[in-house]
């Protein structure tokens, strides 16, 4: 059985793998963790002082996730994750972290850190900062990605396979839903055939807020350990079904308008869901 990596084992293993140099070493576990081991590592440089430090973040693949249920999946799908990551760096460097190492026998992934003052897009949401130029650009870049590895474009071996899929999105999601609703089965099963059988270009799989990171009018798309060729109607509708429950969730709340006043804070949500999809839909 695989070890799992914590804050006292990953920096000796990473020295040991030459992604960082050697001497005083940081780490700490990052929020989440259901899937993987996620830990942000810091090395090199003068404490307080950004300037010269190495700035890594370490995801190791669980084989059974962190959750109640007995929930397993292939760890193969870190070094799927970092197929993607390469493919999509190539194509659009500025939107997804580099791959710095990964490592096929531990089933890690090792990618650069984003900048310390970035967030998830999901704070910035739920704390009221609903700011529909970065669903704009989210939906030009996801336009990008799908149109750039459509058609008969080759993509690396691990990502025409869809197991991660399967194991983390249609069983878990659509399986559970049909089994607990057997009167939309039927409808559940033909959406899941048609998923399954729509190979079409790379697709993310988890396009949520919580996988897109902001900062300096910039973004980072990160978490693509379900990254298959597939159905590109699966990544619209997961972004936009995560704005509208945020929408839900926010129902009642204010937030402060842009030019005074208060507005609902749903309203923000849904001005994000309209220049997600009008940035996605041209071409």
């Amino acid at each position: 059985m695989r070890s799992l990596l914590d804050e006292t084992t990953v920096g000796p293993y990473l020295i040991g793998r030459n992604v960082i140099p050697p001497g005083p070493v940081r780490a700490r576990t990052l929020a989440g963790g259901v899937s993987n081991v996620v830990l942000l590592v810091e090395a090199g440089g003068t404490w307080g002082d950004e300037s010269g430090r190495t700035r890594v973040v370490l995801k190791q693949a669980r084989d059974r996730l962190r959750v109640a249920d007995d929930w397993r999946a292939d760890p193969a799908r870190a070094q799927s994750e970092a197929a993607a990551l390469r493919v999509l760096h190539a194509l659009d460097p500025d939107t997804v972290p580099a791959v710095l190492d990964d490592d096929p026998v531990a089933r890690t992934l090792t990618v650069a850190a984003a900048p310390p003052t970035w967030v998830t897009w999901k704070d910035r949401l739920l704390a009221g900062d609903a700011d529909p130029a970065v669903a704009g650009r989210l939906g030009a870049v996801l336009r990008r990605w799908h149109t750039a590895t459509g058609g008969d474009r080759p993509l690396p071996e691990p990502l025409e396979g869809t197991d991660g899929f399967r194991q983390l999105r249609l069983d878990p999601y659509f399986g559970t839903a049909a089994r607990r609703r057997p009167d939309l089965a039927p409808a559940v099963e033909r959406r899941v055939a048609e998923l399954a059988a729509r190979r079409t270009c790379l697709v993310s799989g988890d396009l949520s807020p919580k996988n897109v990171l902001v900062g300096d009018g910039d973004l980072w798309v990160v978490d693509l350990e379900v990254a298959h060729r597939g159905d590109p109607a699966f990544d619209v509708a997961f972004l936009v079904t995560h704005l509208l429950l945020k929408a839900v969730h926010l129902a009642g709340q204010t937030q402060q308008a842009e030019h005074g006043g208060d507005r609902p804070a749903a309203d923000g949500l849904r001005r994000c869901l309209r220049a997600f999809v009008d940035a996605y839909g041209p071409g």
